[in-house]
């Protein structure tokens, strides 16, 4: 299936609406802990600084990683996606933003309560398909990934769940911008 921009903004919907519903269904109907209070931990000033901070700084870890001559397939296989896309920054930002919100309602506030941090990790980096043994890059990359989403489960037990969609937004947009600049010209 070829990406185009009108399928990745209708999979970045499907993303925010779509997870944000099943997610905070499930908060609804099973946690003990509201959405709201998954929110007001501290400041969301605070939760959004510390949660742009992390999503920066593992983003550009996760970059000097994939940029190893030992892991360059890594690369390959992210920017598969979006070598025929026509995508632009506006469209990797919005899509950034709803896989932050969407995915973190749903994993970080939804299942990670029954769960835990570290398995929640792992579910949420296999789901993405990282942890394929098919490549070891990839599957090494996916450990990363996880250490990092697991990160992600630490901000919200520690400052809210807006850290966390702060920082997997600005991971993503990392990313997706170095995706973007080392897209192959079409022929």
């Amino acid at each position: 299936m070829q990406l185009t921009r009108k399928t990745f903004f209708f999979l970045s919907c499907i993303t925010l609406f779509g997870f944000s519903l099943l997610g905070g269904g499930i908060i609804w109907l099973f946690s003990a802990t509201p959405l709201t209070e998954l929110l007001q931990r501290t400041p969301v000033f605070w939760q959004l600084l510390f949660g742009t901070g992390y999503g920066l700084a593992f983003g550009l870890i996760a970059l000097s990683v994939v940029e190893s001559e030992e892991l360059e397939g890594v690369t390959d296989y992210l920017s598969q996606m979006i070598q025929s896309s026509n995508l632009r920054l506006v469209d990797v930002v919005f899509a950034s933003v709803c896989a932050g919100i969407g995915e973190e309602i749903m994993f970080r506030g939804a299942i990670q309560p029954f769960l835990g941090i570290w398995i929640t990790a792992v579910i949420f980096i296999a789901i993405h398909g990282y942890l394929s043994l098919e490549d070891l890059g990839v599957f090494f990359y996916g450990v990363l990934m996880v250490v990092m989403s697991a990160g992600l489960g630490y901000l919200t037990n520690w400052l809210g769940i807006a850290a966390a969609m702060a920082g997997h937004a600005v991971f993503d947009v990392v990313i997706f911008v170095h995706l973007l600049r080392h897209r192959q010209p079409q022929t």
